[in-house]
């Protein structure tokens, strides 16, 4: 006899987390027991920043990051800094930038395996 394992999911809103109490997940809980009304939990800047590398491909700027996701560098910066099992530094690549007479050497950042687990998992 085969058993299968239905894993329920928050009843909060856009939620897709797993129930923690009374229905919903940890976040949500933490809202209601606190009176607040169910808001919508936030996507960490991390996995934002991962899934624009991945989309970009290869080896990324810290510019084409911020281009495509809108989040400023030092934000960038800062979460690359706090996760860096998941985006590492690939060395340097020259970029031309519009009115500069010279390229410069720029950091290129790739996502890591474990980065790669955690935007797949």
């Amino acid at each position: 006899m085969t058993t299968t394992t239905r894993t329920k999911t928050c009843a909060g809103p856009a939620c897709d987390r797993r129930v923690y109490s009374r229905g919903l997940c940890r976040t949500h809980d933490q809202q209601r027991r606190k009176g607040r009304t169910l808001t919508p939990i936030p996507i960490p800047t991390i996995d934002l920043i991962l899934d624009a590398a991945w989309c970009i491909g290869g080896t990324v700027t810290v510019a084409e990051l911020s281009d495509r996701t809108g989040i400023s560098h030092n934000t960038i910066l800062r979460a690359i800094q706090r996760n860096p099992d998941l985006i590492e530094c690939a060395g340097t690549i020259p970029v031309k930038h519009t009115g500069e007479p010279q390229s410069r050497d720029v950091s290129a950042w790739r996502i890591t395996p474990a980065g790669l687990d955690r935007l797949h998992g």
